[in-house]
């Protein structure tokens, strides 16, 4: 698995083959363009 798609996989909380790193926080809006879906943006 690669790290860019070991990082898509944990977006969503789905099962990878290693924990990702680097990322401590994605913003949301971030995060809803790269998964093409829309997530509430005000969760903590």
């Amino acid at each position: 698995m690669t790290k860019k798609k070991r990082v898509l996989t944990a977006i969503p909380h789905q099962k990878s083959d290693k924990i990702p790193k680097g990322e401590l926080y994605i913003q949301p809006q971030i995060a809803n363009k790269l998964l093409g879906k829309e997530y509430p943006l005000d969760h903590q």
